[in-house]
């Protein structure tokens, strides 16, 4: 219930906000789309030095590392001079580079869009390169680093094997003087353990230096599969889809604007919450404003439940008071004379500080018994009597403000408040009525 409630308060209140609002975002998004300049888009196909990838996961993060790769400011940068692109921007330049793997495949296809058909494919190209100079360059380095750094520890494990054996030389030769005279000698067993372990570990080092050589040569080397070419048509407009997110995207800021107002300024909208709020009962609700003419059939109802709303009124004489002080309901206290046996008088507001107004419309039988009463004059009639009851003819909206001076007026001059008629139309904030009927503009026309 709350739901429907804001639901009618936001969009059913201020729904030529929004669809002008809409229409505008709308209107925004085609003028961008047929101002914007024509894009082109070259494709290369490329493959890095990588095994294949077994799996789709393998594949996507294969074409996320060239991404990477390609987007890079100091890539894009390096390709813009190679390509002799002009002054364009890296950053700018790199946020039109897209880059997806073929299928599960390792070849890659890296994409470039650009204002200018005639360098866009050279920028694909020379991006390309750079990309696989990039990747390769890195690897090369990473591999002349590890390829240096086991050459050195295999150079100095070769130098601690060299020693041991020349000290375990040098102790064999003590050992066989001392042998002759008797003197105490080195021991050999330590100097021959230290020498296998250090044989050890640079056959270990050259095992890996070994390897290291053996899977740089069997690397896979990254090369261009196929080179942009020069686009002959420039890219299709998401003419569509733009003007979907330009028009949702209007709508949802009209309608939280529209929620802010209602949040500072609610709105009662439907003749049953308007009723709740001024502590009565709805009689219903006629199509047109009161000062129109009413179907009768629309006209019965109401007529109904007014008759029975007053059977227990001491004084049978009702008053009408509207909520706008452009709208009379003269017609209407006609319409209600004819079809109620209780007399009806009818009562314009007007807001504080205005002049208040009173008239006085009925059929030429219920003429004697007209009380003319306005509240905003005095709680006496011309006549010396006074209504039993007060009937607000309102629209179907209305702000909570002005219900809240309703009734505060109509407990100041201590009437009962017999119920509401609502009729379809808007009380806006300064205080006009707008009726949402054709047939009442219709009318006001004719009248005219």
């Amino acid at each position: 219930m709350e739901l429907n409630d804001a639901f009618r308060r936001i969009v059913g209140v201020h729904w030529r906000i929004i669809v002008a609002c809409v229409a505008l975002g709308i209107a925004i998004g085609i003028a961008r789309e047929v101002s914007a300049p024509a894009h082109y888009t070259a494709s290369a196909r490329l493959t890095l030095d990588a095994q294949d990838p077994r799996s789709a996961s393998e594949s996507t993060s294969l074409a996320d590392t060239g991404k990477a790769l390609a987007t890079s400011r100091t890539v894009v940068a390096a390709a813009l001079r190679e390509a002799h692109a002009g002054q364009r921007d890296p950053a700018t330049v790199a946020r039109h580079v897209s880059v997806r793997a073929i299928g599960a495949s390792g070849v890659l296809e890296l994409s470039v869009t650009d204002r200018d058909a005639n360098v866009v494919a050279r920028i694909a190209n020379a991006l390309v390169r750079t990309v696989i100079r990039t990747r390769v360059g890195g690897s090369n380095d990473n591999y002349r680093r590890a390829l240096e750094a086991i050459s050195s520890r295999i150079e100095q494990m070769g130098a601690t094997v060299t020693a041991l054996d020349r000290k375990i030389a040098t102790a064999e030769d003590q050992a066989r003087g001392a042998a002759a005279t008797g003197a105490s000698t080195p021991r050999l067993g330590d100097l021959a353990r230290a020498q296998g372990i250090a044989a050890q570990q640079l056959a270990a080092l050259e095992a890996s230096r070994n390897e290291l050589l053996t899977q740089n040569a069997l690397r896979p080397a990254a090369s261009v599969v196929s080179s942009a070419i020069r686009p002959t048509a420039a890219d299709p407009r998401n003419l569509v889809l733009n003007l979907i997110l330009a028009g949702f995207g209007a709508l949802i800021f009209v309608v939280g604007l529209a929620g802010l107002i209602e949040t500072f300024g609610p709105t009662v909208v439907g003749g049953d919450a308007i009723a709740r709020v001024l502590q009565t009962a709805h009689l219903g609700t006629i199509p047109h404003r009161p000062d129109r003419a009413q179907p009768a059939e629309d006209l019965e109802a109401v007529a109904g439940r007014l008759r029975l709303v007053t059977a227990g009124l001491a004084r049978r004489q009702v008053a009408l008071l509207t909520g706008d002080d452009g709208v009379e309901p003269a017609v209407l206290v006609r319409q209600l004379n004819a079809a109620v046996s209780v007399p009806v008088a009818e009562t314009q507001y007007v807001a504080a500080g205005g002049r208040s107004a009173t008239h006085a419309v009925a059929s030429a039988r219920d003429v004697s018994k007209i009380s003319v009463y306005s509240l905003g004059a005095s709680t006496r009639g011309a006549n010396g009597a006074r209504p039993g009851a007060l009937v607000f003819v309102l629209p179907t909206a209305v702000k909570r403000s002005r219900l809240d001076e309703l009734a505060a007026l109509a407990q100041a001059a201590d009437v009962p408040i017999a119920g509401v008629i609502t009729y379809r139309g808007t009380i806006l904030p300064g205080g006009a009525a707008r009726s949402a009927s054709l047939d009442g503009r219709r009318g006001e026309g004719a009248a005219a």
